[in-house]
């Protein structure tokens, strides 16, 4: 992990460290790939970003654009037969990403910050 994402990842939420450490239960079955209403178009699908997690590769997932096509719909996680929180893993990364961006785009913070709410009180 690089120096900028170890600076990240000390305002991380807890349950952002929480989906973080769960995401290491994962074997790699593919199920939440396949229901991923989004998973067709992204470079990297839910089942690859976690991998590439458990191999020590955040700046590859870092810099796939799968982290902004989730729709933080959750039906990644609830089918994942370990209870591995996908939808949390990938709303870490996004974060984490944009931590590592600082000020730079302070209206994409601000509207990402609305999606997220309104995906919370969808749930």
């Amino acid at each position: 992990m690089s120096r900028v994402h170890v600076l990240a990842a000390k305002n991380l939420w807890s349950r952002d460290l929480a989906a973080y450490a769960g995401m290491k239960r994962c074997h790699q079955c593919g199920v939440c790939s396949a229901v991923c209403p989004q998973g067709w178009a992204m470079d990297q699908p839910p089942a690859r970003m976690v991998r590439l997690l458990q191999l020590g590769l955040v700046d590859d997932v870092l810099d796939t654009e799968g982290i902004w096509r989730c729709v933080a719909c959750g039906q990644c996680t609830d089918v994942c037969p370990v209870r591995v929180d996908v939808r949390g893993v990938i709303g870490f990364l996004g974060r984490l990403r944009l931590q590592s961006l600082g000020s730079e785009f302070p209206d994409l913070l601000a509207y990402l910050g609305v999606k997220h709410d309104v995906a919370e009180a969808a749930r």
